[in-house]
């Protein structure tokens, strides 16, 4: 079985962001038990296998808050995989050694989108392209040797240089595993309005495609194994827990937001806090 737990809290809203979060810190301890709760009512029967800890910024919750959360979803065997989400400024050495010496998680997924400040600026992201770099050499003096690194491409301006530069960039600092995604103007972000507006434009089709392929030789060149869409991997670093939704794994999703599939059987929480844990963990899914 597999476990997804969303934390849907973030310090501020990118802009690209479609997933569900909150700047509501003051519900973080209530979040944390009624994911403990949620759990006991939905898989307490189930043996987790993997892990992952998703968002939202699962980095931004007290490291008290994030070990009560853990020790909801106990087992007593080894996990295949145990991720954790990350930005790159909540990244410090209390935090990174404290997930290494003082957790079972053994792999940070760390968002870092682009190294480029005036584009990170413009997302809105917290970050600085010295920050991203400074956080990698944080989790490696911690000890934590399964490392993921996620970027974007088709930023409004980026070129096929600056992208070029971007990917060439992560590949030297050498993370187990990449996630490559083209940006997705979604409708209710601030990109998709300031895209219906005309103030930014898409990337074109064929910039896009020469980006990708840029991506695809770039990776196999450095030695990465292309295992789906948007992910390269080292060889033996394929992510072992999102692989399990393309290949028909039960899953089951905690907190706001979070989706499940058990048995064949689809469902999804309601994006709202307040309503996840007004439920105490029961009753507030809602079956596809």
């Amino acid at each position: 079985m597999k476990v997804y737990i969303h934390v849907p809290f973030c310090h501020s809203k990118c802009a690209y962001c479609d997933f569900y979060s909150t700047p509501r810190n003051e519900m973080m301890e209530a979040y944390t038990d009624t994911v403990g709760k949620e759990w006991t009512s939905t898989g307490g029967n189930s043996v987790p296998d993997t892990i992952y800890i998703g968002g939202g910024t699962p980095s931004s919750l007290p490291l008290p808050l994030l070990d009560r959360l853990i020790a909801h979803i106990t087992t007593t065997l080894p996990l295949r995989e145990f991720t954790i989400e990350a930005n790159p400024e909540d990244i410090t050495s209390e935090w990174a050694e404290h997930i290494a010496c003082h957790t079972a998680i053994d792999r940070v997924s760390m968002g870092i989108q682009t190294f480029d400040d005036d584009s990170l600026r413009f997302l809105g992201r917290r970050h600085t392209g010295a920050q991203a770099v400074k956080a990698i050499e944080t989790i490696r003096n911690a000890g934590i040797r399964n490392l993921s690194c996620d970027l974007i491409y088709g930023l409004p301006g980026q070129t096929l240089e600056g992208w070029k530069s971007n990917i060439d960039k992560l590949i030297s600092l050498r993370p187990e595993h990449i996630s490559a995604y083209l940006l997705s103007f979604e409708p209710k972000t601030r990109l998709g309005v300031m895209l219906r507006k005309g103030t930014v434009e898409e990337a074109t089709d064929e910039l896009a495609e020469r980006m990708y392929a840029y991506l695809c030789d770039a990776t196999r060149t450095a030695g990465y194994c292309h295992y789906e869409i948007s992910n390269f991997a080292l060889p033996g670093h394929e992510a072992i827990h999102n692989s399990s939704y393309w290949d028909g794994s039960d899953y089951i999703g905690l907190g706001p937001g979070a989706h499940s599939m058990v048995n064949g059987v689809r469902w999804s929480n309601p994006s709202s806090l307040k309503g996840y844990i007004d439920s105490q963990g029961s009753g507030f899914r809602v079956i596809e």
